[in-house]
């Protein structure tokens, strides 16, 4: 399990940093628009690098989602969990979700 931990990790880092690089290259009338409008009064007076941090904490992506309780079950050890999680995020259901066309 030691070895899917590390490569979860290395997914989640790769997968920031790719949407941390994209985010600034963006406007920041574009990232504005990416925040959650309850929280648009909150981040006026936050810098632009911070405000693509919450971005990222706050990303609703379902994949990236199961991601993380991946990795949370992982470290609690919780093999069966596990088991599950792999399932659903490889099931045809999900990824077609997603717009991965089964091959």
């Amino acid at each position: 399990m030691s070895e899917l931990k590390v490569k979860t990790n290395n997914f989640l880092f790769e997968y920031r940093k790719t949407i941390r690089s994209k985010l600034s290259t963006q406007p920041e009338w574009k990232i504005d628009s990416l925040i959650n409008d309850s929280k648009k009064y909150e981040v006026q007076k936050l810098t632009v690098s911070e405000k693509i941090e919450l971005i990222i904490k706050e990303d609703d992506n379902p994949f990236i989602e199961l991601v993380n309780k991946l990795l949370s079950n992982i470290e609690k050890g919780q093999t069966s969990a596990v088991n599950n999680l792999i399932s659903n995020m490889t099931n045809g259901k999900f990824l077609d979700s997603l717009g991965i066309p089964n091959q």
